[in-house]
């Protein structure tokens, strides 16, 4: 491999995932519709994984058809597998779209150094006030969740790694089954009676047309990332996982501190407007009672 295409894989493949992050984050934590209107914040992690999971499958098949490559190595075994990679790559997203609810600003530091366990156990274990208590528990309870999806996440990518030697398959030939047996597993779970996400899911697209352009542009990042020929290993995949949900967390940190001190500004500049009013209407005054007394002062004059 060439140092142009090396340099090209890099930039497409972390390209890719920075906007698949940045796209996620803004999917599942930016509340959508006008300020006038009531805001809603889009909350179908399954409906908005089946997408993604059609859209890679359907990349793949594009790819595999325009490089004329086959399909002549896939067996029933293999098939198995494809099916058992998809089945744990379907629950995993949905714990760490979970996660992401319980997880705030100060947790951002722990999932970043997540590897290290001392430090991590030292920051969740020391005494805190009353108000950190607070939020200590639904802090923990997303930090389970996410290991969860690591876990998950690390079976997956060991799976992989035994297929792709013994079955000599393709990259691509792993997007394509594993998305579309993920997706249709999920679509299934989504027509179920007793589920309504799909319809919830429809009526929100339905509501605000925006988010249909960014779960589009969500799905086509994460479609894209797999085209670049570069198998990871385990180590890597949890690397960049961990990396990547750390810059998700980040970015809504940041926009979560904005928002809070553009809203404390809000605040400062009304009150400054009170205070103006009060002096306005304290000089409006003084004027009125100075006119009355060079009224009387007149009048007595006369």
């Amino acid at each position: 491999m060439t140092l142009v295409k090396v340099l090209f894989c890099f930039i497409g493949i972390y390209s890719c995932f920075l906007t698949w992050g940045i796209l996620q984050e803004r999917v599942s934590t930016t509340p959508y519709g006008d300020k006038e209107t009531n805001q809603q914040k889009f909350k179908y992690f399954i409906f908005l994984n089946m997408i993604q999971s059609f859209m890679a499958s359907i990349t793949a098949f594009i790819y595999i058809k325009i490089s004329q490559q086959n399909f002549e190595m896939i067996n029933k075994s293999l098939i198995k597998k494809f099916l058992q990679i998809a089945l744990l790559g379907a629950i995993a997203p949905t714990f760490g779209y979970e996660s992401l609810k319980h997880i705030d600003y100060p947790t951002l530091t722990l999932v970043v150094i997540l590897v290290t366990l001392g430090v991590s156990s030292f920051m969740l274990l020391q005494p805190t006030s009353e108000k950190k208590k607070a939020v200590e528990p639904s802090s923990l309870y997303g930090i389970i969740l996410l290991s969860i999806n690591l876990l998950i996440d690390g079976v997956v990518c060991s799976t992989q790694d035994q297929i792709f030697p013994k079955y000599k398959i393709k990259g691509q030939h792993m997007m394509f089954f594993m998305n579309l047996f993920s997706g249709i597993l999920m679509f299934f779970w989504l027509i179920t009676p007793w589920n309504q996400e799909l319809f919830n899911a429809i009526t929100f697209c339905n509501n605000y047309p925006n988010i249909i352009k960014d779960i589009l542009l969500f799905s086509l990042c994460g479609a894209l990332v797999f085209l670049f020929d570069h198998n990871l290993n385990i180590g890597q995949w949890l690397s960049v996982g961990l990396v990547f949900f750390g810059i998700g967390i980040e970015v809504y940190a940041k926009q979560k501190g904005s928002k809070k001190v553009s809203e404390k500004y809000d605040k400062s500049i009304q009150e400054e407007n009170r205070e103006l009013e009060k002096l306005i209407d304290e000089k409006t005054k003084r004027k009125q009672v100075n006119g009355v007394i060079d009224k009387i002062t007149k009048d007595k004059t006369l």
